[in-house]
């Protein structure tokens, strides 16, 4: 289908639902316009694909009556932080549901729900996620739908509608169910967006003056620029001279997701560091336990030590949240930190980056994922090193 067709067939959809359904637009909730915006949007972002799998559906009005329904639910929304559901068997598949979720717009949405869904063994299809500018009055009440490419309206604010045909049969205490998770997600997300400003602001404020000048500082500041998601802050006081004499939590610093008591306390998010590892001066940890947030991924703490006037240890900072696609594909090479580890490595090697082992010594060291690299000290990649040369120049020589 090329585009030509898909604005067509997007086209005829907009207006096809919107006349179907005049009459009870007028009886049900005032405003031709404002429906004709809202379906607008809510095919704005679809594509080809999108419009090959509608074309599969029985008939047109089951799924006319779904865009239909979730007007309403969206009209009379009052914008609070709780989202709402509008959910609308499909009557041509007995076993199809479609099920819609409007809410303030957050990070991280769509990507969350995806994973909610499959966690929970639900197949679907069709997922929109239009994002939608409107205006609401003190009560909640829909003013206006406006487009989004007018940026300067301020008095305006986002909502988001994820709209999806389910395939899988929901009974009602499965649909139960799923709603009960998706709120729980939402209370993550809500609290999470809270706290992402402060934890940004908090580590620049660390990167630029309270480690101005360090390893530590640059690397803060490389990894705040689209290297890692923010989920979360918290600062622990020492309770002694030392890491082992105890931590005690600020409550006051508390930020995000450890604004919710269930991760503040849980066991597998607390601080890594200890009198061991404060030598490394930053560490970076992975938690088992596994977010609902960005498709499932685990947990990355960010900690470093707090020290006084006097280089003793006072405090630690934590941030807690999970890197991104572009952390892991970064080379060490060009990491703060972790570039110091790899010239430790070369200069036990005796390479120079330029000869043909040296390039090769980099593939290898580029291999190793990053978040695992920061683990190892120069000895140890040294030595995994040694072995993979080894083994790839017993594969060159056969």
């Amino acid at each position: 289908m090329t585009n030509n067709t898909t604005d067509t067939v997007r086209t005829e959809m907009i207006h096809k639902i919107t006349a179907v359904y005049l009459d009870k637009i007028t009886a049900v909730v005032d405003g031709e316009k404002k429906f004709h915006s809202f379906v607008e949007s809510m095919f704005s972002m679809q594509g080809n694909e999108f419009f090959n799998q509608l074309a599969e559906l029985d008939k047109f009005e089951p799924y006319a009556q779904a865009i239909y329904d979730l007007w309403v639910q969206f009209y009379q929304w009052d914008a609070n932080p709780t989202p709402t559901f509008s959910v609308v068997k499909n009557k041509t598949a007995e076993n199809q549901t479609f099920f819609s979720i409007i809410s303030q717009d957050y990070n991280y949405i769509l990507r969350s729900l995806q994973y909610l869904f499959k966690s929970l063994n639900i197949k679907y299809i069709n997922i929109m996620h239009p994002v939608i500018r409107v205006k609401r009055d003190d009560d909640g009440t829909l003013l206006e739908l406006d487009e989004l490419k007018n940026t300067h309206r301020t008095d305006y604010h986002f909502e988001s509608i994820v709209h999806c045909l389910i395939l899988s049969p929901l009974s009602t205490e499965s649909l139960e169910t799923l709603k009960n998770a998706v709120l729980d997600l939402f209370l993550e997300l809500t609290t999470i967006y809270s706290g992402i400003k402060p934890a940004e602001r908090k580590m620049h404020l660390l990167s630029s003056v309270l480690y101005r000048n360090t390893e530590q500082g640059e690397f803060l500041n490389w990894v705040k620029n689209g290297f890692y998601y923010f989920y979360g802050y918290r600062y622990f006081n020492i309770n002694g001279s030392s890491y082992e004499s105890g931590l005690s939590l600020d409550k006051k610093s508390v930020q995000g997701l450890f604004s919710i008591d269930k991760f503040n306390r849980h066991n597998d998010l607390q601080p890594s560091f200890n009198d061991e590892n404060f030598e490394t001066s930053l560490l970076l940890a992975k938690s088992p336990l596994r977010s609902h947030i960005n498709n499932g991924s685990r947990y990355d703490s960010i900690e470093l030590p707090a020290l006084n006037e006097n280089g003793e240890i006072k405090g630690l900072y934590q941030f807690i949240g999970s890197f991104t696609p572009d952390f892991f594909s970064a080379s060490p090479s060009v990491v703060p930190i972790a570039r110091k580890k790899v010239k430790a490595v070369f200069n036990q090697f005796g390479f120079d980056e330029q000869w043909y082992n040296g390039k090769l010594l980099k593939t290898i060291i580029d291999s190793i994922p990053l978040d695992f690299f920061f683990q190892l000290d120069a000895t140890t990649l040294t030595e995994i090193c040694q072995r993979v040369m080894k083994n790839q120049k017993a594969v060159s020589f056969y």
